[in-house]
């Protein structure tokens, strides 16, 4: 899987599932919001599959992710994930 960005945060290319290829074309976005602020998002199909932000503190000790998605059956289910820096 490869993920190619430009600098405006628009998506070069796409991910293929190997697994099923009936599957459509899954597209990986990214965009800078600030020197420690990263914003993603995933499509499936021309829909939102997930989104996300990155947060790295200044001292650049702890990172967080927030993530919401959208799960096989089409229930919203969002996570927060939080790394310390040892």
């Amino acid at each position: 899987m490869a993920s190619h960005y430009t600098p405006s945060g628009r998506a070069r290319s796409t991910v293929k599932n190997i697994r099923s290829p009936a599957t459509p074309l899954q597209i990986r976005g990214r965009s800078n919001i600030d020197e420690h602020t990263l914003e993603l998002t995933s499509k499936r199909s021309g829909k939102v599959t997930n989104s996300g932000r990155v947060v790295v503190s200044p001292d650049g000790k702890t990172r967080t992710l927030r993530l919401t998605a959208t799960d096989s059956s089409g229930k919203k289910v969002s996570g927060l994930s939080m790394y310390n820096k040892q």
